[in-house]
């Protein structure tokens, strides 16, 4: 303690973080920041940085899956599955014609809201 009346030490923190949780999102977890003697423990402040996903993107609540057609599948209409994040398939069907930088959605299979259950 050197005298101080403190000493270090090294504590290992399980942070639940929620699906759905974006870059930026900041989660507090209180009581486990620095302390000393006479004063009640700080709170850690704790800043998500998200890395980004091979297959999808996000946009806000939105996961986007970029797919490029031939030109018969642009005209004539397509089916093709995509893996989910949890795994699951979902097939994509479309019948008719596609204009070039159309988007599909899919209700309800983007990303999870946070703090919505």
């Amino acid at each position: 303690c050197y005298g101080k009346g403190t000493q270090q030490e090294r504590n290992v923190i399980s942070i639940k973080v929620d699906k759905g949780a974006d870059s930026g999102d900041k989660i507090v977890m209180k009581g486990e920041a620095d302390e000393k003697p006479g004063f009640r423990a700080g709170d850690l402040h704790v800043f998500l940085d998200v890395d980004k996903h091979i297959r999808f993107q996000r946009e806000g609540d939105f996961l986007l899956y970029k797919k490029r057609l031939s030109v018969k599948e642009a005209f004539m209409g397509f089916e093709f599955p995509i893996t989910h994040l949890d795994n699951r398939t979902i097939w994509v069907k479309h019948e008719g014609v596609t204009q070039p930088g159309a988007r599909m959605i899919i209700p309800n299979e983007g990303m999870p809201i946070t703090g919505g259950g």
